[in-house]
């Protein structure tokens, strides 16, 4: 066992059977019942919230509470149940609403067990006994009746569409109203009804469109869509329905581009060519994109664009050397040198055979076989240049890598992925603060590239690393104030480890701090379920607060991740064994 584990390991023997009186969220009016309520059985759980009022100051730590329950228990739907009955009376109602409509798709599948249909029958019955004029409230109960297959889902709707100022919830009740075929009419009135008090409300105009499609009226449909460009141009989910739908009128292109995009004289047509491919191309209409690619390169020869579409349409049929051939024409129609050079980049990712080919000679350590694939690649690809930097890294070379490093810089300087390279060679080097300059100036690049996302967790990693020796040391010394510090400042800058979670939740409970180390011990969870030791410990801090029940099922889930015959876990095992034998007798 290793020095933490062991310290810790005693401290808790000694410790267990002192209960604290914190809780990881304490309201002296509230928390003794309401914990009981959620440790206990889910009819005397469900009994309890149907049946107790809360105030505000109360009902916001009982939403944690059960919110902490359901990320222990996802599969107990009660609980979804009871935690929008408490955001309704907080008059939250979305997030109330999104966890009827979770349940109602549980419901349409057979999920929902016989003990939620009871807990929202029962809720959707105490609601009618308090109904008053909050739309919310009334859109809540369309869905509950939804679920509950009473008969009156749209009337609550229609209620709430009149009496709610929330757009987004009467949205989301009518969609589901469509989804349940239950009167569609009655859900357009709402509809209809929305519109005259905001005829500009561009997401019921398409809820409308869809149920004229649906309803086989592609005239009121094109209708609709078109109403919605009118309000907003930039609406492109409108603009590719009224596509799909002009299309099957098999109009022409001037028509078409006039519909779509306001067309009024033929200077307009060019951009509009390039609009609608994209158009195309986002919503993975590759067939119509390619017509219209090509129509692009045949009408605007010197347009780059139709090129660039056209590449990354035989780049997804998987025809590599088409791709890389058409983004070359798009290249040399390049302007300026800025143009050109992001031409270069897209054309190096094409180009990567020569590299998949390196990477694996790199993963079998030949190093000169690699290098030697490399030099029949295009010298000036980026991906070329950046992998003969790596592997002449690996050789110990380093002197030609930053050679290679700085060739990239002067090539491609606003390339994301160079920045990464540099970060990572100086990261090997020790060197942590220039590692995350360049990770830093990458990111700033392309906040999205995944490579530096990487890179900076790694770098993250590693500096709060060099904290552990110092952690562990003080633990072992005993002197956990400065051991908390150490920790405290090591999570700062890697708050992605659960190692450093797992090792501060070792140090509250070696201060008696058990309720605060169940928080940090979940949070170690959270970031890696597999954690078996923080099972544990979890049971041994929940084991000194009293909670029987929340020790029992983490110390039998330690038992179960170690099969009981973990190595170096003998002595964990067994006092695990012997806690569940005393607190189930």
């Amino acid at each position: 066992m290793s020095i933490k584990n062991s310290i810790l390991f005693l401290l808790i023997l000694v410790g267990t059977g002192v209960f604290a009186a914190d809780a990881i969220v304490y309201n002296p009016a509230y928390s003794s019942k309401t914990r009981s309520a959620i440790q206990s059985s889910n009819y005397k759980m469900k009994s309890f919230y149907l049946n107790n009022k809360y105030d505000d100051e109360m009902t916001e730590p009982a939403i944690k509470e059960l919110q902490a329950k359901i990320y222990k228990e996802p599969d107990n739907y009660v609980l979804y149940a009871l935690l929008s009955d408490l955001y309704i009376k907080l008059k939250q109602y979305e997030p109330a609403l999104d966890n009827y409509v979770y349940l109602y798709n549980l419901q349409k599948n057979n999920k929902l067990s016989s003990e939620t249909y009871s807990a929202i029958k029962k809720l959707f019955y105490s609601y009618k006994r308090i109904l008053h004029k909050d739309g919310g409230l009334y859109l809540n109960m369309a869905v509950m009746a939804l679920i509950t297959g009473e008969d009156d889902a749209i009337d609550y709707a229609v209620a709430g569409a009149d009496k709610s100022n929330n757009v987004l919830l009467t949205k989301k009740t009518i969609e589901l109203i469509f989804d349940s075929n239950q009167d569609p009419v009655k859900a357009m009135n709402v509809c209809d009804k929305i519109l005259a008090k905001n005829p500009y409300d561009v997401e019921v105009r398409k809820i409308k469109a869809i149920y004229h499609i649906m309803q086989n009226e592609p005239k009121e449909a094109i209708e609709q869509y078109t109403k919605v460009l009118e309000i907003d141009s930039d609406d492109d989910e409108s603009r590719y329905g009224l596509y799909r739908l002009l299309a099957s009128k098999k109009i022409d292109d001037k028509e078409m581009l006039k519909r779509l995009y306001g067309v009024k004289n033929s200077s307009e047509l060019e951009d509009a060519y390039v609009s609608i491919t994209e158009l195309l191309l986002k919503n993975d209409d590759f067939a119509d994109a390619k017509i219209y690619a090509a129509k692009l390169m045949k009408k605007y020869e010197q347009n780059p664009n139709g090129y660039i579409y056209m590449s990354e349409l035989y780049k997804r049929e998987g025809k590599i050397k088409e791709a890389y051939d058409t983004l070359s024409l798009a290249r040399d129609k390049a302007d300026d040198n800025s143009d050109a050079a992001k031409y270069n980049v897209m054309l190096a990712k094409l180009s990567d055979e020569p590299v998949k080919e390196a990477n694996s000679l790199i993963a079998s350590e030949l190093y000169e076989q690699a290098l030697e694939v490399l030099e029949s690649a295009n010298p000036e690809s980026l991906y070329v240049i950046l992998t003969q930097a790596r592997t002449n890294y690996l050789m110990g070379n380093k002197q030609k890598t930053f050679d290679y490093l700085n060739k990239a810089m002067s090539l491609y300087k606003d390339n994301s992925d160079v920045y990464c390279a540099f970060g990572y060679i100086y990261l090997q080097e020790k060197d942590i603060e220039t590692a995350r300059r360049y990770a830093n100036d990458s990111l700033k690049l392309d906040k999205n590239n995944k490579t530096a996302q990487d890179l900076m967790d790694l770098i993250n990693k590693t500096e709060a690393n060099q904290y552990t020796a110092q952690i562990l040391d003080a633990i072992e010394a005993q002197n956990y104030d400065e051991a908390l510090r150490l920790v405290n400042t090591a999570i700062e800058t890697d708050k992605k480890s659960a190692d450093l979670y797992y090792y501060k939740s070792l140090i509250l409970i070696a201060q008696n701090n058990y309720a605060a180390s169940t928080a940090t011990l979940y949070r170690c969870l959270e970031l890696n379920r597999n954690y078996k030791d923080a099972y544990f410990y979890l049971g041994a801090a929940f084991d000194n607060l009293g909670e029987t029940q929340n020790a029992l099922n983490n110390y039998k889930r330690y038992i179960e991740m170690t099969n009981g015959s973990e190595i170096g876990s003998t002595e964990r095992i067994e006092y695990a064994k012997t806690r569940i034998d005393k607190l189930e007798n």
